[in-house]
């Protein structure tokens, strides 16, 4: 006789193989996987950026003058962007291990908290699209509201008066 829950247990345990362990010399405070291919993105608390292989291969390091706090892989692979907490955004392009561009779009001091990639087409339709993804990313968490019609009515019987 099976067990209620049991199977959902079994595959669990078959769904998920190790395949590597490393040891790090420094605490990791931001990680990123890459969206197409196997690289690792991970940023330690010494201010280390480095790109590593699913199998663990260190393809590149590079020393970051302010401390990391957001990282954003660009919808090809081919592009990391990292937030500081100056304010500062870098682009690094993975495949030839450099920084592409640094620029400092917020007021000093002030910290990036989050970054993401935004498809920006000729006719104007970024909005419409960031709109797009808000509105995904929200609906994936978070149940539709109540719909009702009659917004004044719903105010009043909320605060007990009488309808009639």
């Amino acid at each position: 006789m099976a067990v209620p829950g049991m199977e959902a247990k079994l595959l669990l345990r078959r769904a998920f193989t190790e395949l590597h362990t490393a040891q790090l010399t420094a605490r990791v405070v931001c990680g990123s996987w890459c969206p197409t291919m196997d690289l690792l993105a991970l940023v330690t608390d010494d201010s280390q950026l480095s790109i590593h292989r699913l199998d663990w291969q260190k393809l590149w390091t590079a020393s970051l003058d302010s401390p990391v706090t957001a990282m954003c892989w660009r919808p090809d692979g081919k592009v990391l962007a990292t937030g500081h907490e100056n304010g500062a955004i870098a682009l690094y392009n993975v495949e030839r291990c450099e920084m592409m561009q640094h620029v400092s779009l917020h007021p000093p001091g002030v910290p990036i908290v989050n970054l993401a990639w935004v498809d920006a087409t000729p006719s104007g339709q970024a909005h419409t699209n960031f709109r797009k993804l808000f509105q995904y990313r929200y609906s994936r968490f978070f149940s539709r509201p109540p719909h009702n019609p009659n917004p004044k009515a719903a105010a009043m019987a909320a605060a007990g008066a009488d309808l009639d």
